[in-house]
């Protein structure tokens, strides 16, 4: 990280770029955080056109399939391609079976449903996460948002208690039980 920065504030992108993906080389294709931190780089440094590109490929070459194709997903959804995003999260899902990061993905879905204005879909996402893993502190969040908005104070304490008890320095956490 250290050097990717020091590229970067001397005004080299493409040397910071080269050396993320050579280290990828080193590492190999099971290295997911390495290959996460190129698709970051890429969207703040290169735009969400050149993450995109480089998630297909990732794609195309295997590994986290479901993983890559709900981070493009989420980049096209950011760029305003909102229907197209939400068809293919919900593709990833009609696939797949059930993991953490399967829960991810239905979270990040429901989000999407969220900036759409389509809450009942979201909430049903919400409720299938929180039903396989209640203590998805994320998940918990969201029911915690919602039961706040419709003035369910007791219930929303509860949620977010639960929520508390696994990320007691969440600070979005603390700013909803606030």
């Amino acid at each position: 990280q250290t050097l990717v920065r020091w590229y970067l504030a001397r005004k080299n992108p493409e040397a910071a770029e080269g050396y993320l993906r050579e280290s990828l080389k080193t590492a190999g294709t099971s290295d997911k955080t390495g290959r996460l931190t190129l698709i970051r780089f890429l969207a703040e440094v290169r735009g969400p056109d050149a993450a995109i590109k480089e998630l297909d490929a990732m794609v195309a070459a295997g590994g986290d399939v479901a993983l890559f194709r709900s981070l493009r997903a989420g980049l096209m959804f950011d760029k305003g391609e909102q229907g197209a995003a939400i068809a293919d999260m919900q593709d990833i899902l009609a696939a797949a079976e059930p993991s953490e990061d399967t829960r991810q993905i239905k979270l990040a879905l429901a989000r999407m449903l969220i900036g759409a204005a389509d809450q009942v879909t979201a909430r049903k996402l919400v409720e299938e996460v929180l039903a396989e893993d209640g203590t998805e502190v994320e998940a918990l969040k969201l029911k915690a948002s919602w039961q706040i908005d419709a003035d369910q104070t007791g219930d929303s304490i509860v949620t977010l208690r639960a929520a508390l008890d696994q990320a007691p320095r969440d600070a979005q956490l603390l700013t909803l039980m606030a």
